[in-house]
């Protein structure tokens, strides 16, 4: 069995993953994360 190759920091930024997500806190959020966007 052979282990996977490392991936170079440009492989690692390439595949961004779709991050950071943004997100409209709603009511059920607000309690912990309070108003605004997390």
């Amino acid at each position: 069995m052979s282990a996977k190759p490392r991936r170079s920091w440009q492989e690692k930024l390439a595949d961004s993953k779709g991050l950071p997500k943004v997100q409209e806190i709603t009511d059920k959020m607000s309690k912990r994360w309070g108003t605004g966007a997390v």
